[in-house]
């Protein structure tokens, strides 16, 4: 079959043919063996070189196939490599190749003993065709790699085995076309006892170069593969990987170390990379500068990764993505400098923040758990250390943003924890501690070292609509206890306060946008102690006073003082419910208990007490410092009794008034005079009871 002539040699003969020629002990193999892999075919124009030019010898085998050593001799000793041209070698459902030359060198000694052995192989120019395993799914599915592998591994460690246990290998300017199109490959191999030594150069549309050295076992099809892979296209290269776990785009360099066993393991080093990665669950890019990945076919690990999402950078991040079923990122950690303006978009429809409504500025981020299904973006879980820079919350109940510098929170899925955490709103500061649970939401805070200015007064006594008597004098400190607010409970407030020579004072407070509850005002100095109450809703008003209070306590509070004088002794409580009038306390007869219990206190019941003017005029006749004031109701319209009360044993009881601009003066003095009212009555009635009341001289 050698000599020139055109030879083939199919199916299981080719190892007979290549047995002989080597006097191969286990030449004698059965070869009707159906059971036996598929073995190679090889097709070519054989002839032998001498130790000068490559020229056709006769043949050296005998008619019966039998390599003979005694004949043709001398040609025997000069011979020492066959060649072949136009060869096509196949293995049958895994590798088809052709090649314009094939070279097999022979070791001269045992060639000379009788038992030619393969001292070298060159391959010049193959073309090799690799054919994966059909799938069920189609041409789109993944591609099985341990099935392609085991089918190439296999039938090239069986045939190095028998044929080529200690044989050079090379490949020239090689095309591999299958899985992967490779161009320009160039091989170099060795084979011994026990596995075969590879080392690679290839082209490839995946790759502008591919570097590669490696060892594959006989026994096991074990191999190691260390390779360099510069300009890696990353979408083809996951594709053929099965790898899906978003859209990723651009290119990568990479040195990498796979073991393939069992299954097969990857371990990659990015060191300059164009990727970007967009995941599902969130809006932005995912680009890597640098990475260590771990990949197989069941994860996906990553550590020592830098890059950014968006605009926001990190560094040190560690993952593992699973594979198995829908993809997850099982693990995460890291650190990352944020970009909140970014961020806050996507947390809104993730998560509920109300009621803040705007983020912006960096936060400082340690990433210490992160779980993530791709497919169920609202089962994202993590925890984290964030450390403020400079940033600001907007919250829809304040007049400006908030601003934090410095401290630390801890953040995860649930609830944001804060320990002394910095904050400032126009001329307003403290040391926050407590949580905000995202669900709800829900606000738990204490806190302290704290102080308001002017600004926030003044907001704050516009949104109680408060009148401008009541504001306070600046700065004032503050420490709050409590700091509570959900959506249906709305703000509560619980906290002490002070300002520079004022009393001290103790505050509970509720608010809705509805009503606003002053539970507890608690004011204490060195002469006062007392606690007002108050409610203000739409058609409500209560308000409530027990203890001892003097004047000179609330004018320190006052932002402007006004010099006072006098005190206020004793327990009142007043309900004004427009929706509800016979809730209403302002009957004259509640006047008789506080009359009889501050007998000193002067207490004047205006309106001439109308609907209850007898009422009125019983507790004016009843108590010496309980006075009528005849206001908001016109003379001419007077009960006939009051007018009698007045004009005879009450006419040192009674004080003029109008409620200004109810009556108009000057209408009002006319009907007094109508009334026909003895000169006496009529002045104490317009002047000497005021005077008397009021001590003025």
């Amino acid at each position: 079959m050698l000599g020139g002539e055109d030879a083939e040699v199919r199916g299981l003969r080719v190892e007979r043919e290549i047995a002989l020629l080597a006097q191969h002990p286990r030449a004698a193999r059965r070869h009707d063996d159906v059971h036996a892999p598929a073995r190679p075919v090889l097709v070519g124009r054989w002839g032998w070189s001498d130790w000068g030019d490559v020229t056709n010898k006769p043949s050296m085998m005998s008619k019966d196939g039998r390599y003979n050593p005694g004949e043709q001799l001398g040609d025997v000793v000069k011979a020492r490599a066959a060649f072949a041209r136009g060869v096509r070698i196949d293995i049958p459902g895994a590798v088809a190749a052709d090649a314009e030359r094939l070279q097999v060198y022979l070791r001269l000694w045992p060639l000379l003993r009788g038992q030619p052995e393969i001292a070298s192989v060159t391959l010049d120019r193959p073309r090799i065709r690799i054919a994966a395993a059909a799938s069920a799914a189609g041409d789109e599915a993944p591609l099985d790699a341990m099935a392609v592998y085991r089918a190439i591994a296999e039938p090239l460690a069986r045939a190095l085995q028998e044929f080529a246990p200690e044989t050079t290998f090379r490949l020239s300017n090689a095309e591999l076309a299958g899985p992967v199109a490779l161009g320009n490959v160039n091989v170099a191999a060795r084979s011994g006892a026990t596995g075969l030594d590879l080392e690679l150069e290839a082209g490839s549309a995946l790759w502008k170069r591919l570097r590669v050295e490696g060892r594959l076992g006989y026994a096991d099809l074990a191999a190691k593969i260390v390779l360099r892979a510069d300009d890696i296209d990353l979408p083809a290269a996951m594709k053929l990987a099965g790898v899906s776990i978003g859209e990723i785009e651009g290119r990568a360099s990479a040195n990498a170390v796979m073991q393939i066993g069992a299954s097969w393991r990857a371990d990659v080093e990015v060191s300059s990379t164009s990727a970007a990665l967009q995941l599902a669950a969130l809006p932005w890019k995912l680009s890597v500068e640098a990475a260590h990945i771990g990949l197989d076919q069941k994860q996906v690990s990553v550590k020592d990764a830098r890059g950014a999402l968006g605009e926001s950078k990190f560094s040190d991040v560690a993952a593992l993505i699973e594979l198995n079923g829908a993809a997850r990122l099982s693990q995460g950690s890291g650190r990352a400098t944020l970009q909140l303006e970014q961020w806050y978009p996507w947390l809104a429809k993730t998560v509920p923040l109300a009621p803040v409504t705007g983020l912006s500025g960096n936060l400082d981020v340690t990433l210490q758990r992160l779980a993530l299904p791709f497919d169920k973006p609202q089962a994202l879980d993590f925890e984290a250390l964030v450390t403020t820079r400079s940033a600001t919350a907007t919250l829809g109940i304040l007049p400006a943003p908030v601003s934090l510098a410095g401290g630390a929170a801890r953040v995860d899925s649930r609830s944001v924890r804060l320990d002394k955490l910095p904050l400032a709103m126009l001329d307003a500061r403290a040391l926050v501690s407590g949580s905000v649970a995202f669900r709800g939401p829900k606000v738990q805070l204490a806190a302290t070292e704290g102080m308001v200015g002017d600004e926030v007064l003044r907001w704050a006594l516009r949104k109680a609509s408060a009148p401008e008597e009541l504001e306070l004098k600046a700065p004032v400190r503050f420490a709050a206890r409590r700091i509570a607010w959900d959506s249906p409970g709305g703000l509560a407030v619980e906290a002490d306060l002070g300002v520079d020579a004022g009393p001290a004072l103790g505050v509970s407070l509720g608010w809705t946008p509805q009503r606003l509850e002053l539970r507890r005002l608690a004011i204490k100095d060195a002469q006062s102690d007392a606690t007002l109450t108050a409610v203000i809703g739409k058609d409500l008003f209560q308000a409530g006073f027990s203890g001892l209070l003097y004047a000179q306590s609330v004018a320190a509070l006052r932002r402007v003082p006004v010099p006072r004088t006098g005190r206020v002794q004793g327990d009142l409580r007043f309900t004004l419910d427009q929706a509800r009038p016979l809730r209403s306390v302002g009957r004259p007869i509640t006047l008789d208990a506080v009359a009889c219990d501050f007998p000193e206190l002067k207490l004047i019941g205006i309106h001439v007490g109308i609907p209850w003017t007898d009422e009125m005029i019983a507790m004016a006749w009843k108590h010496p410092n309980v006075f009528i004031g005849c206001d908001a109701h016109s003379p001419k319209y007077w009960p006939a009794s009051f007018v009698q009360y007045l004009n005879s044993y009450g006419q040192d009881k009674v004080l003029f008034g109008t409620d200004y601009p109810v009556l108009d003066f000057a209408r009002t003095r006319e009907e007094i005079e109508a009334l026909g009212l003895r000169e006496e009555a009529k002045r104490k009635l317009l002047r000497d009871n005021a005077l008397r009341v009021y001590k003025i001289t």
